[in-house]
């Protein structure tokens, strides 16, 4: 076959769900492809409104799916902001396909429609080495806790606690978007329905206040070494006891918890005690972040752009901080402590060209003065300074089941 032959669409439910369930298998399948074949393809029917069927791309060779770009459409806590966000799954060459650029043309196809779509921003988790190519940097890096049964606290008796096999689902999403208001990567998550991928062998729970009210959960999964928390809510005391307790119940000496931020209320909780704490870093690959729509991921941060510099050394400061990706350029103007985001104009003295890192430093990802020493980075005037003040690392972090 030539590549003239080769054709780029949108999937379509009933013609190329089977296809991309089949090619999926193929790829991921490993020693159980018909599972994965099937979990896929579940999925896909399904439609519980995160795979964005419009927004994904699949390559095809005589009307065979070949290549794919899942499109998962979620809110993501931006600060006390939000922003659509589209992210990329399920990223898939068929073997036989390989090494003919026909990824790069479908992957590139995918992120051409994200604008149009109206995404703010697009988040994966990739490979290395692949992703850097169409504008990705690192979003954030991955952190995980392990602690020991017996340094967590005990259960008190007057806890009433609710065990489910199948999380409750309307529950736990309004007790998750509750805790986690302003903690910047989170999903907001829809009050029905569950998340993208089903959860398999985990227990689920749930406990009361004295009043009957729910006050918090856990999601588990008993590994062969330890339990794994897959998510969370509520009073770290709470949590960790609760933990504790099925920890003891499953015969288990360790406790990890996956995808935790370090500056979130249960990670600061863990690092005041005994704990190992492990983080991993990657210069292309894990979690990658580009921006897809500057003005909209400004907006949105307005209001903690403007708390950000009262706090700062520029506090009642007028000026215009230009800030530029490469392909996009944004300017935040601020007057008499008040910030807006417009369109660049009379080039502005203070100046932040960071190319793709720009992502990661809005987001707050890493610190930003690491940020703006990476080579090609380029600040003028006031430039770094003041992207150090509004732009602080926030180490943000996408729970584990939100993961797609």
């Amino acid at each position: 076959m030539t590549s003239a032959q080769f054709e780029i669409i949108p999937p379509d439910r009933e013609r190329h769900a089977q296809g991309i369930a089949d090619l999926v298998a193929l790829v991921f399948g490993g020693d159980d492809p018909i599972e994965w074949r099937d979990r896929s393809l579940r999925g896909l029917v399904g439609d519980r409104g995160y795979y964005r069927w419009a927004d994904s791309r699949i390559g095809l060779l005589g009307g065979r799916v070949v290549t794919h770009v899942g499109v998962v459409g979620y809110t993501m806590r931006l600060g006390s902001g939000q922003v659509p966000i589209a992210g990329v799954a399920a990223v898939a060459t068929a073997p036989f396909q390989r090494r003919r650029g026909l990824m790069r043309q479908t992957f590139a196809a995918a992120v051409e429609g994200f604008r149009p779509a109206g995404y703010a921003a697009s988040i994966l988790f990739g490979i290395d080495d692949f992703y850097h190519k169409f504008g990705y940097a690192r979003a954030w890096s991955e952190t995980s806790f392990s602690v020991s049964v017996s340094d967590l606290p005990p259960t008190p008796e007057s806890l009433s606690i609710h065990t489910f096999s199948e999380p409750p689902w309307e529950t736990v999403q309004d007790l998750y978007n509750t805790h986690n208001q302003g903690a910047s990567g989170t999903a907001v998550r829809p009050r029905a329905g569950s998340v993208f991928l089903p959860l398999r062998n985990v227990e689920t729970l749930v406990w009361e206040t004295a009043g009957g009210r729910n006050a918090g959960y856990v999601i588990v999964k008993v590994r062969e070494s330890d339990l794994e928390v897959l998510d969370h809510a509520g009073h770290p005391e709470s949590v960790l006891a609760v933990v504790r307790r099925v920890a003891e119940e499953k015969y288990r000496e360790r406790v990890s918890f996956a995808a935790l931020s370090t500056a979130s209320p249960l990670g600061r909780r863990l690092r005041r005690g005994t704990c190992r704490i492990q983080i991993r870093s990657r210069v292309c690959g894990g979690p990658m972040i580009r921006i897809v729509n500057l003005r909209a991921c400004l907006e949105a941060l307005r209001s903690d752009l403007e708390s950000r510099l009262a706090a700062s050394w520029a506090a009642g400061t007028d000026f215009d901080l230009s800030l530029s990706d490469g392909r996009e350029e944004a300017v935040i103007r601020a007057r008499a402590g008040q910030i807006g985001v417009t369109e660049p104009g009379t080039p502005a003295p203070d100046r932040v060209e960071a190319g793709d890192h720009l992502a990661t430093l809005i987001i707050g990802g890493e610190a930003p003065e690491e940020i703006l020493e990476l080579p090609g980075v380029r600040c003028t005037g006031r430039g770094r300074r003041l992207a150090e003040s509004l732009f602080p690392e926030q180490r943000p972090m996408l729970s584990r089941i939100d993961r797609f």
